[in-house]
């Protein structure tokens, strides 16, 4: 099956089952949790599911290990691993399609209160097409833009309003972990950009940064894509790519191109 891309508010009902061909599954043990299982669920309920994500497909339970569960997932191959086999100039069009495509999943995902994913979880189907096949929290925090972290850090020390003292400390760990400095003329426009949230109460700040949600997305594949053209060689790629990628990963929310906006740019 070819799939066309579909826009953002158009569903697609006429997904049909028994068409897919030669697909093949692997099997893995995981830890079983609920939650979980609850969300390879509301996933697989979104209509138009399968062209971008790949939920679990079958959980076992074993007999030993009640703790762990047996699941079936799609066999896809992993996503840098995708890109090596084509030319150069292959390569920078399915860097820009899958873009495009992942852009709408995340858009999808956040609409249907999916708020994370794995990144390191994303893999290309015998069709070219990428598909989301992990919807928790990265493992590599890196991947988080500021807004959640500070969010994580609230409920990890249990804060219950944000102080100016509380930000910096933050910030500069979100810059150590990206292997950069806080300089004063990238503080200063951060402290404009937050200071609203400073002395606010953490449901408030909370809520406030989960209305960014589709942002933190942005910031993720921003992440996603600039690992991939360091990683992989691309030869060349057009420079409004480069700079689009660069973009998804402002720092500030303010800054970050919206999702529309990415797709946007993405369609020439």
């Amino acid at each position: 099956m070819n799939p066309t891309y579909i826009t953002f508010n158009q569903l697609c009902p006429k997904y049909d089952e028994t068409k897919k061909m030669n697909i093949e599954h692997k099997k893995e043990m995981i830890a079983f949790e609920e939650k979980h299982y609850d969300t390879h669920a509301k996933v697989a309920s979104i209509p138009g599911s399968p062209l971008f994500f790949s939920p679990v497909q079958k959980w076992e339970q074993l007999n030993l290990i009640q703790t762990h569960v047996l699941v079936y997932r799609k066999k896809l191959v992993p996503f840098q691993e995708f890109f090596k086999k084509f030319t150069f100039p292959e390569r920078s069009q399915y860097l820009v399609s899958s873009l495009k495509h992942l852009v709408q999943g995340v858009d999808l995902l956040s609409k249907n209160g999916i708020k994370m994913i794995n990144y390191q979880h994303i893999g290309f189907q015998n069709n070219n097409i990428p598909l989301i096949y992990e919807f928790r929290r990265c493992e590599d925090l890196s991947y988080l833009p500021l807004e959640v972290h500070v969010l994580l850090f609230m409920q990890k020390h249990k804060i219950p309003a944000l102080s100016e003292n509380n930000f910096r400390t933050i910030c500069k760990s979100f810059f150590h972990l990206n292997n950069k400095q806080l300089t004063n003329d990238v503080w200063i426009p951060l402290v404009k950009d937050f200071i609203f949230l400073f002395n606010t109460p953490y449901e408030k700040v909370k809520a406030h940064i989960a209305s960014l949600n589709p942002k933190w997305y942005v910031y993720g594949l921003g992440c996603l894509y600039q690992d991939l053209v360091s990683d992989v060689d691309f030869e060349t790629l057009p420079e409004e790519v480069v700079q689009l990628i660069l973009s998804c990963k402002e720092v500030s929310p303010k800054l970050r191109p919206s999702l529309m906006d990415v797709y946007s740019a993405l369609t020439f």
